[in-house]
């Protein structure tokens, strides 16, 4: 693992439409990108560069430069781009601030809050300094919280992971903003611990805040579960879909569907739609009923509820036995086991090449939501195959809107999203969508707006008794057909 020295790191809004040009008043030709009312030189760096060579030719602290790129805590390399602040005038609404400072959504005099640079910084347990030096007065403007979990000790991918998920959360709040919504932003990074958190919510660091998104595991939720409950604040907890405190806490918002709730659903829905169709649900050797938790298993609770007829087999390794065993009369509706990607990829290449072989039988597979990340090679496989594949996520890449966002977002940070599903860009740009225009609505009284259009997840946020928290009741149903389309059911 690598270390990163994120006790210094604030973490800065940097959004706003780019705007090129001739650097101008430096002894440098330099893009300008204007984000948030503020100018930075969009900058790639060279090689032997250093920070200190850097922040010494354009006049700048180590800290302003990291400020402005939560990236750099993943180390400076050749050909990063960076964005280097240029405008020394003091913060104001609409420009860029650090990540302890309420961030304006709209460019009016009345949205500045205000400061006073008086507080010293919090001391946590294990000597680490949790940035808090900002006190911040209450204000009248609607604010949300990111409690982001940027970690010293992490792993390069997990950081980069939470990096790209606040970049996306700031496309949106520019696009909102863009809209002439009036909100505040405070982005807060607390590790993976909760010490940090401990600490900001006792000094009152979230005493101003209208809604709160962070927890990026169970001790995390827990706290911030906790937290909702006395303050009674709406808390989205958008990165588990097992969270046991939803059940009885309903100031909680779960934006990931859980794929138990999905494949309840689902097994209902398939029994309609394949109606009359030969099913084979597939079960792993040496698995027990007890300890399955796959889609198969839920189907054959409901079958066995109806009296459907279903077969039950455990595949073969090269799967020619399994496809001899199918009808030759009605459509075959194969419901595997959940599986890695690794082995649902070897599944699918054997069953295509078993099915090959005999050309008078009708497939139509079932995946999971990790199917979506087969390489281009195998993606052709599951149309072949005639697959559905269910998930609490799915962005199509040949739509207008989500191409869009993926020139933005590379013009606007230098860089493209990582190769994760679900991206995590664009999580943070539909939660900010869907959930700024609610809290606007709910703060002022105003008629709400409607946010950009949703790249990746669709909601439905239900409680599911009256205690409860609000689930996203929302997941979809991908068809890879025959046809080489791609077919797309919102189910809930």
């Amino acid at each position: 693992m690598m270390a990163f020295n994120l006790k210094k790191i604030g973490l800065v809004c940097l959004m706003g439409c780019l705007l090129l040009g001739s650097a101008g008043a430096t002894d440098v030709d330099l893009p300008v990108v204007e984000l948030f009312g503020k100018n930075y030189y969009r900058y790639e760096v060279k090689k032997k560069e250093t920070l200190f060579s850097l922040c010494r030719r354009f006049n700048i602290t180590q800290d302003e430069l990291r400020r402005a790129n939560p990236s750099l805590s993943n180390g400076l390399k050749a050909g990063q781009i960076l964005l280097i602040p240029f405008d020394k005038k003091a913060v104001t609404d609409g420009q860029a601030v650090t990540g302890d400072q309420p961030v304006t959504g709209n460019n009016t005099e009345n949205d500045t809050a205000n400061y006073t640079a008086n507080n010293p910084p919090i001391e946590t347990s294990d000597d680490e300094v949790t940035d808090l030096s900002i006190h911040y007065d209450a204000g009248d403007l609607p604010r949300i919280t990111l409690l982001l979990p940027f970690e010293e000790q992490a792993t390069t991918a997990i950081n980069e992971r939470f990096v790209e998920f606040y970049e996306g959360f700031l496309m949106a709040v520019d696009s909102l903003k863009s809209l002439g919504l009036s909100f505040e932003v405070q982005a807060l990074h607390v590790g993976t611990g909760t010490q940090k958190m401990e600490a900001l919510m006792d000094a009152g660091a979230l005493d101003q805040t209208d809604y709160c998104l962070g927890g990026a595991n169970p001790a995390q939720i827990a706290l911030l579960s906790s937290w909702a409950r006395r303050s009674r604040k709406p808390t989205i907890l958008p990165f588990s879909s097992r969270i046991p405190e939803m059940a009885s806490n309903n100031y909680l918002y779960q934006p990931l569907t859980s794929q138990e709730k999905m494949q309840e659903r689902l097994a209902a829905y398939m029994s309609i739609r394949f109606a009359g169709s030969n099913y084979v649900l597939l079960k792993k050797e040496g698995v027990s009923t007890a300890d399955d938790t796959s889609l198969s298993e839920a189907l054959k609770a409901l079958f066995n509820q109806r009296g459907t007829n279903y077969q039950e087999r455990v595949p073969d390794e090269t799967l020619d036995e399994l496809v001899t065993s199918l009808s030759d009369t009605y459509e075959n509706v194969i419901v595997p086991y959940d599986m890695s990607l690794n082995e649902a990829t070897r599944f699918v290449t054997h069953l295509v090449a078993a099915a090959s072989k005999q050309p008078g039988k009708t497939i139509t597979l079932i995946g999971y939501p990790e199917w979506q990340a087969m390489s281009r090679r195998n993606l052709p496989l599951l149309n072949q195959l005639n697959t559905f594949v269910f998930s609490s996520f799915y962005a199509d890449f040949q739509q207008e809107v989500v191409r869009s966002f993926q020139v933005n977002f590379n013009q606007t940070f230098g860089k493209g999203l990582l190769n994760t599903f679900p991206k995590y860009g664009m999580m943070g740009y539909d939660l900010a969508s869907h959930f700024i225009p609610r809290m606007v609505a709910e703060k002022t009284g105003a008629q709400p707006v409607k946010g950009p259009t949703h790249l990746q997840h669709a909601y439905g946020f239900r409680p599911e008794t009256s205690g409860s928290g609000a689930y996203n009741q929302v997941f979809f149903f991908i068809h890879y057909t025959r046809e080489n389309r791609v077919d797309v059911t919102l189910l809930r």
